[in-house]
C-alpha cells in the first residue's frame, strides 16, 4: 500500500485532454478521478478504503499547483535514503518500488528527494556536477545492501540474457522524446504501419486511451516541449532576479495540442531541439538524464522559493508529468498487463527505434556509473537480418558503441570488424588494450536470437511454418556468411537463441537451424521455452520439445523455464476452471502426459483415462483413431527438416510415401553438398525407414493446419497437481542429466507470468526453499531480459532476490548472500565465454 493513490496522481487521462484543449483542470475533478482510477485497481475493496487513503494523502491539496510537489516529495520520503554519497531505496520497501516503477518517474522521485534535502547547491548554481556525481547513468536506485555490494565490487555481475533492445530506461527516453517529437512521430507511425504488428501496437493505444495514436502522441510531447522551454525561461528570469514570467493563463495557451510551434507567441525563438536546461547552465548539454535532473532540481527548488506565486511553475510541472506518465504508457509495462503478448506490444510500439541504434550509453546506463565496473560478463541479444550489410551494421553499432563505452584505443584500429576482438571484450584488458572504464577482465558476448513468428493460420502450403522456417534458413546464411569473413565476429558471437512469443512457433521450427548453427561452428545455444503458455502442460511440453529437437547439450542453457517451476496448485487456482485453446495443441498435450505418466506406478491410472480423449482428438484431427505410441513416435520425428522433405517430394521420381522418401533421402545423402545437408538426409531416411507410420503421420500433420488450429475448450485441471508436478520433475531431472542450465528473469517472468510479487516466483522453489521439493534441479543463473521495458537491471534482480531471501524464507542469517553468490558463481561458470587469446590457445592446444 506504500504508494496507493500516489501512483495515479499523474495518470489523469481527462484532466491531459483538459490541458491539450486550453484548459487547466480542477483539483476536486482530479481527486474524485484519481480515486476512481485507484479503486478500478481492486473492485472488491469498499469505497471508504480508497477514499480514506485518498483523504489521508492529497485531501489537503487545495490547489492543482500543489499537488506535483506533494505527490513526489511523499514518495521520496517513503522510499529513498542516503547513504554517504549515495541515495537507495529502503529495503524494507524496495518490493513496492519495484511495482511503483512503471507509472512513474524515478529520476522525478529522487530530485525530490535531493532538494527536500538541501545539501546541494542552491538556487541559481548549476547543479549538473553534482548530480552526475549521485545519479550517474541510471535513475533506478537499489537498495543498501553492502554483502550485494561487495560481491559487485570483488567479482562483478554476470548478466546472463539481455536484449540489447528495449534496455534503454524510461528517464532516457523522456528527455529525447520531448526534445525530439517529430522523430518520435516518425518512429511510431512506421511502427503502427507495420502489416506484421500494427493491430498489437493499437490494442496498446487502446490500453490507454480508446482512440489514442501516435499522432496524439505527438502533438502531447510538442506541447509539452513548448511548455518546458518557457519554464526554462521563467526560471532563467527569477535567477537573474526577475518575475516569474509563466501564469496558469499563459501556460493553457502553450499547452493547447491544435497549436503549432511557430504560432506560438510565448515559445516563438526559443531553441526547442535542445534541452531545456542547457539555455539556462551550459554544463548541461551533456548527457540526457543529466540535463533532466537539473532541469527538475532547478524546477522543484524555485517551488520551494518563499514568497514566489507558484501556481504557473506548479501546473506547468503537473502537465509535464501527466504527459511523461501517458509517454511511461508505452515505454514501460505496467504491473496489472500479464502475459507475452502485453510485453511485445512494447517491442514493437517503436518508442526505443531511435534511441537504441546507438550503444554507448546503453553500456553506461547498463554499468550504473563511473569507473562503471559493475557488469563482468555481458551476453547482448541481437536479432539476425535478411541483408548482409544491415547484420554487419547492426554489429558493428554495438561493438563500436562498447568500444567508445570503454575508451578503448583499439577502437579505431577494430573499425569494419578488422582483427580479433579487443582483450577489453574478451577478458583481456591489459596493456595491449589498455580501456579506460569499466572492468579489466570484462567480456561481451553477442549471442543472435532468431525471431518466433506465427504462420497463416489459412495457408494452402502442406509445410506448417513455411515462411519463418524459409526466413531462418536465409537469416542463418547471413549470420555463417559474416562470421566467415570477419575473425572478430567468430571471437564474439558464441550462442544462438529463439526469442519472442512461444505461442507462435514450436522448438521443432528451430531445430534445423539450430542444428546447422552448430555445425558451422557456433559453441553455444539457449532458447526461450516455457515462458508464457495457454494450458501448463503446453509450457512444459515446450520445455521438453527444447531438450529433444533442439541441439542442447553440456553447458547450453534454456532461457526462463517457468512451466518447470511455477507450482501448479498456485497456477490452476490463477487459471480457472476452464479455457479455450487449439486443438493440435490439446492433442499434443494428452499424448505427451500419457507417454511420460504412464510408466510411472504413481500416475499410470491418470494416464490410462485419457486414452480416450486421445482417441476423439486425433479422429477430429485426422480422420482416424490413433494409438497413444504412434502419436508419440510421430511427435518425435519433429524434429525433422520440413523444408527438406519438402524439396524431396518436388524432386523425386519415386513415391512420396516414407518409402520413397527414404530411398530419395538415401540416394540425395550420398551426393550432398556439405556434411550438414548429408546428416539431414540421413536423418529423414533413418526417420522413415525405421518408422513408417509415425513418417506418414508426421507428414499427414503438415497438411491439416486447419484442423489443428480450431479452438476448443478445456477443463484447466484435466490432471492433478501432484501429476503436473511429476511432469516438471522429470523435464528439470533431463535437463540436470543433460548439464543444461536455467536462465531465471525474475521481474519478466512477474510481469509475464500470473505471479502478482516476486515472492511467489518459481526461483525460490527450485531453490528447494518452499514446498514440493525437487529431487534434481539444473544450476541456474540470472538475467534481466528486456532492462528498460521492465524497469529494472541487474543488480536490482538480485537486489530483489535478496530481500525476498531475508523476508520471506526460511534461510538462516548469511545464508541469503551465499545462494546470490551461487547463482551470480553458475553465471561466470556457465556463460557463453568470447574467445581471447589465452582462450584461442586452449581450444588450439587441448589438453
Amino acid at each position: 500500500m506504500s504508494a496507493l493513490i500516489y501512483r495515479r496522481a499523474f495518470g489523469d487521462g481527462f484532466g491531459l485532454s483538459q490541458f491539450l484543449a486550453g484548459e487547466i483542470p480542477d483539483i476536486n475533478d482530479i481527486k474524485r478521478r484519481i480515486f476512481v482510477a485507484e479503486r478500478r485497481s481492486d473492485t472488491s475493496r469498499p469505497d471508504h478504503f480508497y477514499k480514506n487513503y485518498r483523504d489521508a494523502r492529497i485531501g489537503a491539496v487545495s490547489m492543482l499547483h500543489e499537488l506535483p510537489l506533494v505527490v513526489l516529495s511523499a514518495l521520496a520520503d517513503r522510499f529513498l535514503i542516503r547513504s554517504g554519497s549515495a541515495i537507495h531505496v529502503r529495503n524494507e520497501a524496495f518490493e513496492d518500488w519495484q511495482q511503483l516503477l512503471p507509472s512513474i518517474s524515478p529520476l522525478a522521485v529522487v530530485v525530490a528527494f535531493l532538494v527536500n534535502e538541501g545539501r546541494g547547491p542552491g538556487f541559481g548554481c548549476d547543479p549538473c556536477s553534482y548530480l552526475a556525481d549521485i545519479i550517474g547513468d541510471t535513475a533506478l536506485v537499489s537498495p543498501l545492501q553492502p554483502e550485494l555490494q561487495l560481491l559487485l565490487e570483488t567479482d562483478g555481475l554476470n548478466e546472463m540474457h539481455m536484449h540489447l533492445n528495449g534496455s534503454t530506461e524510461l528517464d532516457i527516453l523522456w528527455p529525447d522524446a520531448v526534445r525530439s517529437p517529430d522523430n518520435y512521430y516518425r518512429e511510431l507511425t512506421k511502427a503502427l504501419n507495420d502489416n506484421g504488428q500494427g493491430n498489437q501496437i493499437s490494442e496498446l493505444y487502446d490500453q490507454i486511451e480508446f482512440g489514442l495514436r501516435p499522432r496524439d502522441v505527438f502533438v502531447r510531447l510538442r506541447a509539452a516541449r513548448r511548455v518546458r522551454h518557457f519554464v526554462a525561461t521563467a526560471l532563467e528570469s527569477l535567477m537573474q532576479g526577475g518575475a516569474c514570467k509563466l501564469s496558469p493563463s499563459i501556460l493553457a495557451e502553450i499547452a493547447r495540442a491544435d497549436v503549432l510551434d511557430y504560432d506560438c507567441s510565448h515559445t516563438s525563438g526559443l531553441r526547442l531541439a535542445r534541452y531545456p536546461i542547457s539555455s539556462v547552465f551550459s554544463a548541461a548539454a551533456g548527457k540526457p538524464i543529466i540535463a533532466e535532473a537539473a532541469f527538475l532540481y532547478t524546477w522543484f527548488q524555485a517551488l520551494a522559493l518563499p514568497n514566489l506565486p507558484k501556481d504557473g511553475l506548479g501546473t506547468a510541472l503537473y502537465f509535464n508529468l501527466l504527459v511523461l506518465s501517458q509517454f511511461a504508457r508505452i515505454s514501460v509495462q505496467q504491473i496489472d498487463e500479464f502475459g507475452f503478448d502485453q510485453f511485445q506490444k512494447y517491442t514493437f510500439v517503436g518508442v526505443r527505434e531511435s534511441l537504441e541504434r546507438r550503444y554507448e550509453a546503453r553500456f553506461r546506463q547498463l554499468n550504473q556509473r563511473p569507473p562503471y565496473d559493475t557488469i563482468k560478463h555481458l551476453e547482448g541479444r541481437i536479432a539476425p537480418k535478411k541483408d548482409y550489410s544491415a547484420f554487419l551494421e547492426l554489429v558493428e553499432g554495438v561493438i563500436d558503441g562498447y568500444l567508445r563505452f570503454r575508451g578503448c584505443p583499439s577502437r579505431s584500429s577494430s573499425r569494419g570488424l578488422r582483427g580479433k576482438a579487443p582483450g577489453c571484450m574478451t577478458g583481456g584488458c591489459g596493456k595491449p588494450c589498455g580501456a579506460k572504464l569499466g572492468r579489466a577482465n570484462g567480456e561481451l558476448s553477442l549471442v543472435v536470437h532468431f525471431i518466433k513468428r506465427p504462420g497463416r493460420k489459412k495457408a494452402a502450403f502442406q509445410v506448417l511454418d513455411l515462411q519463418l522456417r524459409s526466413e531462418l534458413r536465409r537469416q542463418a546464411k547471413v549470420v555463417q556468411n559474416a562470421m566467415q569473413r570477419h575473425r572478430m565476429l567468430r571471437d564474439l558471437i558464441r550462442g544462438i537463441d529463439a526469442a519472442a512469443n512461444e505461442l507462435h512457433a514450436a522448438p521443432e521450427v528451430f531445430a534445423p537451424v539450430f542444428r546447422d548453427m552448430r555445425f558451422s561452428g557456433i559453441e553455444r545455444a539457449t532458447y526461450h521455452v516455457g515462458e508464457d503458455f495457454v494450458h501448463l502442460v503446453s509450457g512444459i511440453r515446450a520445455c521438453s520439445e527444447a531438450l529433444s529437437f533442439l541441439p542442447l547439450t553440456n553447458g547450453d542453457r534454456m532461457g526462463h523455464a517457468t512451466a518447470l517451476g511455477i507450482n501448479p496448485a498456485f497456477w490452476l487456482e490463477k487459471t480457472g476452471p476452464r479455457l479455450m485453446m487449439a486443438v493440435g495443441e490439446h492433442l499434443d498435450n494428452l499424448v505427451y502426459a500419457y507417454n511420460r505418466l504412464v510408466v510411472r506406478r504413481d500416475t499410470a491410472h491418470e494416464a490410462m483415462m485419457l486414452e480416450e480423449q486421445i482417441a476423439v482428438f486425433s479422429a477430429k484431427i485426422y480422420g482416424r483413431e490413433c494409438t497413444p505410441t504412434l502419436l508419440h513416435q510421430a511427435w518425435k520425428l519433429r524434429e525433422l527438416d520440413i523444408l527438406e522433405i519438402s524439396s524431396l517430394e518436388r524432386q523425386s521420381s519415386l513415391s512420396v510415401d516414407a518409402a520413397g522418401i527414404a530411398s530419395a533421402a538415401g540416394i540425395q545423402a550420398k551426393v550432398a553438398g556439405s556434411p550438414m545437408r548429408q546428416a539431414e538426409l540421413e536423418r529423414i531416411e533413418a526417420a522413415a525407414r525405421g518408422y513408417p507410420a509415425a513418417y506418414e503421420l508426421f507428414r499427414d500433420r503438415h497438411k491439416r493446419n486447419e484442423q489443428l488450429g480450431i479452438l476448443v475448450e478445456v477443463t484447466t485441471a484435466w490432471l492433478s497437481p501432484n501429476a503436473l508436478v511429476v511432469l516438471q520433475a522429470e523435464e528439470l531431472a533431463t535437463m540436470a542429466a543433460k548439464g543444461v542450465v536455467i536462465e531465471t528473469l525474475p521481474t519478466s517472468n512477474v510481469r509475464i507470468s500470473v505471479y502478482d510479487s516476486l515472492k511467489d516466483h518459481h526461483l525460490f522453489r527450485w531453490l528447494n526453499l518452499t514446498e514440493g521439493l525437487f529431487s534434481s534441479v539444473p544450476p541456474i543463473c540470472v538475467g534481466s531480459d528486456d532492462a528498460g521495458i521492465f524497469a529494472t537491471s541487474l543488480r536490482n534482480e538480485y537486489a530483489s532476490i535478496l530481500e525476498v531471501l531475508k523476508r520471506h524464507s526460511s534461510t538462516k542469517r548469511g545464508e541469503e548472500i551465499e545462494i546470490i553468490r551461487k547463482l551470480n558463481n553458475n553465471g561466470a561458470a556457465f556463460r557463453f565465454r568470447p574467445i581471447s587469446d589465452a582462450k584461442r590457445s586452449e581450444i588450439a592446444n587441448p589438453e
